[in-house]
């Protein structure tokens, strides 16, 4: 069984289990209260998974108009993993990530940032770089390359990081660029 197949399986567990102890504290609730109170008591319970619901599955799919509108400008640099920002940008040849928001990501302190950028520096001459703006920059091999390092321990945020980079962003980014649809980045 495949790491995703695992997190989907381990993912419909805590629903069920979620479920189950929702409807026994609803039961509750109503045998002690009434069905009525029951009911007003568990409103913002049911009220908050119904948004969560509605923006897991409906906001990417029937509001796309709402996220073209919300990103128009952006041309393609900004992404978010996790509400946090990620930076992408294609240069004509390959995909570049900003690598202050990698680490902001993956939660690396400040003060180990500058350690880490010049031991890849050191590491990864020419696909870590800084550009003209005085900002860090992976190459989309190097990236990968060091988070399938720094994943060998089988820490699932690193893993999913990864895999977010390999299936989602950066394909998506390709695609894009055959088609001529990214402005070209800089160096």
């Amino acid at each position: 069984m495949d790491l995703d197949e695992e997190i989907r399986q381990r993912n419909r567990r805590y629903l069920q289990l979620a479920l189950i102890l929702l409807a026994s504290g609803y039961l509750a609730l109503a045998s002690y209260l009434g069905l009525v109170w029951a009911t007003v008591w568990m409103s913002p319970v049911f009220g908050s998974l119904l948004a969560y619901w509605l923006v897991q599955h409906w906001a990417g799919k029937s509001f796309r108009w709402l996220r073209k509108r919300a990103y128009a400008g952006t041309d393609g640099i900004y992404h978010a993993y996790d509400d946090l920002q990620v930076r992408v940008r294609w240069n004509g040849a390959f995909c570049e990530v900003a690598m202050l928001d990698v680490l902001n990501v993956l939660r690396i302190p400040k003060d180990e940032q500058r350690k880490i950028i010049r031991r890849l520096a050191l590491r990864y001459p020419g696909e870590v770089y800084q550009c003209a703006q005085k900002e860090w920059w992976f190459a989309d091999a190097a990236l990968l390359d060091w988070l399938a390092d720094k994943g060998q321990n089988l820490h699932q945020h690193v893993l999913r990081f990864r895999r977010w980079f390999e299936r989602e962003t950066f394909p998506a980014l390709r695609r894009k660029a055959e088609l001529g649809q990214v402005p070209g980045g800089s160096r």
